[in-house]
């Protein structure tokens, strides 16, 4: 038997409380997402001068990233955990790309962009954003499995 303390709930569901650490590790995560999510919208005027279809990506990637936060505490389910961490490493792979190669599409294709402060806030904080996710990447359990059945 494991010392952590289980309860099922009436919509048979076993309920795992998560660490002490786990509100720590999602308030980094959380804020990390918020800044970034930030350093994107401050981007979106120099982009749209450039390429709208940019200043559209860097607008929905805004949007996601702040309201990430607010989202995974009033409904907490890990199909949000997992979405945050796929987000924050495409992005974080897109940043790697464009900086050293360039994109392969766009106005200024095959072009490696320059590294700036905001994109590098933005990167530093998906980083972050990535590390506290695959720290504790279940804190976000709570409902996430059927209770076990009784052998019949």
């Amino acid at each position: 038997m494991s010392s952590a303390m289980t309860a099922t709930t009436g919509a048979d569901v076993t309920v795992t409380p998560a660490p002490a650490t786990g509100p720590i590790v999602l308030g980094i995560a959380s804020g990390a997402s918020a800044l970034a999510g930030l350093a994107h919208y401050a981007a979106i005027p120099a982009h749209r001068a450039e390429w709208p279809a940019a200043a559209l990506l860097f607008t929905v990637v805004g949007a996601f990233q702040v309201l990430w936060p607010v989202l995974v505490r009033v409904h907490p389910r890990r199909a949000l955990w997992w979405t945050a961490l796929a987000v924050n490493v495409g992005l974080l792979a897109l940043w790697t790309l464009s900086r050293t190669t360039g994109m392969p599409f766009g106005p200024e294709a095959g072009e490696p962009e320059h590294i700036g402060v905001l994109d590098t806030i933005a990167s530093a904080s998906e980083l972050i954003v990535v590390a506290a996710l695959l720290v504790r990447p279940h804190l976000l359990s709570r409902a996430t499995r059927p209770a076990e059945s009784p052998a019949d």
